[in-house]
């Protein structure tokens, strides 16, 4: 006889207290992403002049920027203006929302290093950048840095954690090197069990 008794799925484990605020950002983008002008307006955040002058995305999300400092407020936008460059046309059959949590995906070392073994970037090229990343003391720095970077991974349909990309970002420069290890360690050693442990916010 057959057993018919369905499977169950296990249930993925719980974020990280220190992400849930950054899971609800990027959530709230994701809502915004899903209309053709909230997209277009939390994309002004990639011209020359967009973080400066956010004067489209803050209607859409000043009540969700945590009121810390004004680096920090760049943070959420910058992060917010990438996934929107991203994200798909909401007018399209077959879109793919944007921005949640997976729980399997790792911090930027951990795309990385799923880009080399793709063939979508040469190992050499990958730790050149994480370099170049590690030695922006600025935010500013970080993000010209980060944004064709991130651009080139997200055009692969790569997986990113928007969520702990925002984390890393937001606590720039202050915990620079020890984020810049983080990447480091995850982009050599991929397979690790728990991703999200080597973007750990107990360090603010």
């Amino acid at each position: 006889m057959t057993d018919t008794t369905p499977v169950e799925t296990p249930t993925p484990p719980a974020p990280p207290d220190w992400l849930t605020g950054p899971i609800a950002f990027m959530e709230r983008v994701a809502d915004i992403c899903a209309t053709p002008g909230g997209r277009a307006d939390l994309r002004t955040g990639t011209t020359r002049n967009g973080l400066a002058e956010p004067w489209r995305m803050l209607p859409h999300l000043i009540a969700y920027i945590p009121r810390q400092n004004r680096r920090s407020e760049t943070a959420y936008l910058a992060i917010a203006a990438m996934c929107a460059a991203q994200a798909d046309n909401p007018t399209l059959k077959g879109t793919t929302r944007t921005g949640g949590h997976d729980p399997a995906q790792g911090n930027l070392g951990t795309t990385l290093a799923h880009a080399v073994r793709l063939g979508v970037l040469h190992q050499e090229f990958a730790i050149e950048r994480l370099q170049h990343l590690a030695r922006q003391n600025t935010l500013d720095g970080l993000l010209r840095q980060l944004r064709p970077l991130i651009n080139r991974l997200a055009g692969e349909k790569l997986p990113l954690s928007w969520p702990l990309l925002l984390s890393d970002v937001r606590r720039w420069p202050t915990y620079r090197t020890d984020i810049a290890r983080a990447w480091m360690r995850t982009f050599y050693a991929p397979t690790n069990p728990n991703p999200e442990s080597d973007s750990q916010e107990n360090l603010t």
